[in-house]
């Protein structure tokens, strides 16, 4: 249980804000082997397993999208069918004069949906469990484990026994065809063995039996995800929130424990003015090395990941945004906490036009 207790600690290693060294737009084109050079001589920083990308388009339109309004029966088909018991609304904390919507269940599920948003899982008691209940909070509590944590070793694990991942993949396909969902591209399909999950969790022990995928979809427009694997605010903008385009959902043999799905978008998109790719991924990298140079770093930070992807640079009327292209650098940060050693996620980001690194509206 103690890993999963250092969660609330480490997330600020996902939000891309002032807690990383701020740094401005580098305009010196540096070659490839000067910032390696300089980034060897950085403590607690590693670029040494990043691979750039070798090609990349001249030029990406700016996008505009809008985020999907649901029909009346989403619930019905999120649940597999499972009849209502209870429906009450709430007001919208996102879109001013707009609502979300609560319905329940026998079975203690429930689902969450307002405009592109869906979220699907069950009520826990404040005390007594049931065998079923531990078990679902014990793979609830491994996905947020997952979410913060670089666990792409699981990513290349094998299918589990008795439970293929075409198998799941299936259920769910089934599910985004209903809501008429076509803009989803290649699913992340993390594979959670029993000794895997027992590694983490103290309290209670899964089984075999109990062995789940997390599985991860992004959206894709022009051949190149929105932003998913991290959560941005739209700087420049009062638009309050943190904006991540993905679905995310925990399948066991059983069926659906968990779905959440946030900033789904229709699946028709509008391309607006061209955006030249005139930052290359060497350019980018330098940008990023330059805001470390000057820095103590505590703990070792490592980027191994770089790509082009699109984020939200404008909100666009009640539901909709405008995204443009940027270079997006993943890694991790290693904690070492004695006991327990967490490699966290962590994310940079470089405008693809401008070359100004992203450091969001606290910046």
């Amino acid at each position: 249980m103690k890993k999963f207790l250092l969660i609330m600690m480490v997330m600020c290693s996902l939000l891309l804000s002032s807690c990383f060294p701020t740094g401005e737009k580098n305009n010196e084109k540096a070659e490839y082997s000067e910032i390696t050079a300089i980034a060897e001589e950085i403590n607690n920083f590693s670029i040494a397993d990043l691979k750039l990308p070798d090609s990349y388009p001249e030029a990406l339109p700016r996008i505009r999208v809008t985020l999907k309004e649901w029909d009346s029966d989403v619930s019905y088909i999120v649940s597999g069918g499972v009849t209502i018991k209870e429906t009450i609304e709430y007001p919208s904390s996102r879109v001013n004069d707009d609502s979300y919507v609560v319905d329940t269940f026998d079975n203690n599920y429930f689902v969450n949906h307002e405009v592109g948003r869906i979220y699907y899982s069950r009520f826990y008691p404040n005390n007594e469990y049931t065998d079923e209940e531990l078990i679902a909070s014990t793979q609830h509590r491994i996905y947020s484990y997952i979410q913060a944590t670089y666990a792409d070793d699981l990513l290349n694990a094998s299918e589990l026994d008795g439970f293929g991942k075409e198998e799941a993949l299936k259920r769910l396909r089934a599910i985004f065809a209903e809501l008429d969902i076509t803009c989803f591209g290649e699913p992340l399909i993390y594979t959670v063995t029993a000794e895997y999950a027992n590694s983490l969790e103290n309290d209670h022990k899964l089984s075999v039996a109990d062995e789940f995928y997390c599985i991860v979809y992004p959206i894709y427009f022009e051949n190149t995800p929105l932003i998913y694997d991290a959560q941005i605010g739209i700087e420049g903008s009062d638009y309050p929130f943190s904006v991540s385009n993905r679905a995310e959902v925990i399948v066991s043999k059983d069926g659906i424990v968990e779905l959440d799905m946030d900033y789904i978008c229709d699946n028709e998109y509008e391309k607006a003015e061209d955006v030249q790719i005139s930052v290359s991924p060497e350019d980018a990298l330098n940008v990023i090395v330059s805001a470390y140079k000057d820095r103590k770093l505590d703990c070792e930070t490592v980027f191994n990941s770089c790509k082009l992807v699109y984020i939200p640079v404008e909100t666009d009327g009640k539901y909709g945004f405008t995204y443009s292209p940027a270079w997006k650098f993943s890694g991790y940060i290693k904690h070492d906490y004695g006991s327990v050693v967490n490699l966290d996620k962590t994310a940079e980001i470089v405008y693809a036009d401008t070359g100004r690194r992203y450091i969001g509206n606290e910046g």
